[in-house]
């Protein structure tokens, strides 16, 4: 399976200690440079120590520059280069959460998951006893995920409010 990640991820899952659910769930996850430089260039940043130690993540350059200079440039660097790296990869998954890359990823016929969805699908997997506190701690981390979609991710892992 071949998984291009964005920062939000990496830097979101390091920030509540489970980074390492992208290697049990994917085994290698690829990042383009610019990902790689936004996530490790900030001493301290969440994510920063556990990108560059990791081996199962691969910094990958993307081929065609030209085409990520192309998107929209209220896209960041990271995010059209990660999409340029799913499409050059032909990725299964691309994991993006800001909206407009998302929209744009699957615009191009990429198949996107958030870190909610990563969540998730530890969850279904075995890897995680339970999505809620760790969508909470994504939150209290900077995440924005809107209520319907923490709503909606609760009612499918069966954790919804009663």
């Amino acid at each position: 399976m071949i998984v291009v990640s964005d920062s939000s991820p990496l830097i979101g899952l390091a920030s509540i200690g489970h980074l390492q659910l992208l290697r049990l769930l994917f085994g290698r996850v690829l990042i383009p440079e610019a990902v790689y430089r936004e996530v490790t260039e900030a001493a301290g940043k969440p994510g920063a120590r556990e990108v560059v130690e990791a081996e199962w993540i691969e910094v990958r350059p993307v081929a065609d520059r030209s085409l990520a200079e192309q998107f929209d440039r209220r896209l960041g660097l990271g995010e059209r280069e990660a999409i340029v790296l799913g499409l050059e990869t032909n990725a299964d998954f691309v994991l993006v959460d800001d909206r407009p890359a998302r929209a744009a990823a699957v615009q191009l016929g990429l198949d996107v998951l958030g870190v909610a969805g990563v969540v998730l699908r530890a969850k279904s997997e075995g890897h995680v006893s339970a999505v809620r506190p760790l969508l909470d701690g994504l939150r209290r981390h900077g995440l924005r995920l809107h209520d319907d979609i923490y709503e909606a991710v609760l009612r499918v892992a069966g954790e919804e409010q009663r």
